[in-house]
């Protein structure tokens, strides 16, 4: 039986901050080391140490722990997704203009042979763009936009509404090199109706993104925020602000999928007999 989100998560959190404010460095145990040690034990992270938890976490790994973190919960592909791409972004600015038009490419219910290779094609120009002009990117950012244009083309693929043509570009039989994107990597993000993000990766981001992977009810991102932080999802910045806007950290992200775990994302309406349950619940956890 489940016990209520707010009693329980609030409960280890408090245990658990408490425990923390007795050793040097308060809430930093909680924040890092719990939530990737979990990670690593359930085999979602190949990060060697925790000496990069405090950093942005990139595309690449984002996009691997994410996929792996899903196969981890049997999440089904195919389900509703909620995005706010490119919300919080950091390219350059003339960068940001032509992958927003990829975006817009890419975002549209089917595509056409002739409309694929148009995008295709405007990729490719984004390639050779970003070729010349790599000078205007950091090698993050670099990174980060080249894996976005890889996915955004593997995401245009499978838009092709003529069967033939599509099986032909995904199974890499195209003779024509800019239209074979079978060995995309990260590709299964796409289908499970995933975007590629393009600049920073947002806490606010993460959680609604997961929230709609993971919970067949339908809220709006300003209830769901609010849902993780009265069950005390979000508990543990030092100064009491949620800071959801600012960039997802591998600490922050570990701690989530790890506090996600005891999170009931599809609970059931609240009633005397179930609240009382919970009650022992607690009790027998104490």
């Amino acid at each position: 039986m489940k016990i209520k989100n707010s009693k329980i998560i609030k409960l280890i959190t408090v245990l658990t901050i408490v425990a923390t404010m007795s050793s040097s460095t308060v809430f930093a145990a909680w924040w890092g080391t719990p939530g990737y040690e979990w990670a690593r034990e359930k085999r979602l992270t190949t990060l060697a140490n925790n000496s990069a938890l405090n950093n942005k976490v990139s595309h690449a790994n984002f996009y691997s722990i994410l996929i792996k973190y899903l196969q981890y919960k049997n999440v089904r592909p195919g389900g509703n997704v909620m995005q706010n791409v490119g919300a919080s972004n950091s390219f350059n600015k003339a960068i940001d203009g032509l992958v927003q038009t990829v975006d817009e490419y890419i975002s549209v219910e089917s595509l056409s042979s002739q409309e694929y290779k148009v995008v295709a094609t405007y990729i490719e120009h984004v390639d050779d763009i970003l070729e010349s002009n790599a000078a205007l990117l950091s090698r993050d950012d670099l990174k980060s936009v080249y894996l976005y244009l890889s996915l955004a083309k593997y995401k245009a693929a499978t838009l092709i509404s003529e069967p033939a043509y599509k099986n032909l570009v995904l199974s890499n039989a195209s003779p024509t090199a800019m239209f074979n994107v079978g060995s995309t990597k990260y590709k299964e993000l796409i289908d499970y109706n995933i975007k590629p993000y393009y600049g920073d990766i947002s806490r606010k981001e993460f959680l609604v993104l997961m929230f709609s992977l993971l919970s067949e009810q339908e809220l709006s991102e300003e209830e769901i925020i609010t849902q993780f932080n009265e069950a005390g999802v979000l508990i543990g910045y030092q100064d009491g602000g949620l800071w959801i806007e600012n960039p997802l950290t591998y600490a922050e992200m570990f701690t989530f999928l790890r506090r996600f775990e005891i999170f009931d994302f599809n609970p059931e309406p609240e009633t005397e007999e179930n609240t009382e349950d919970s009650n022992e619940e607690i009790k027998e956890y104490n």
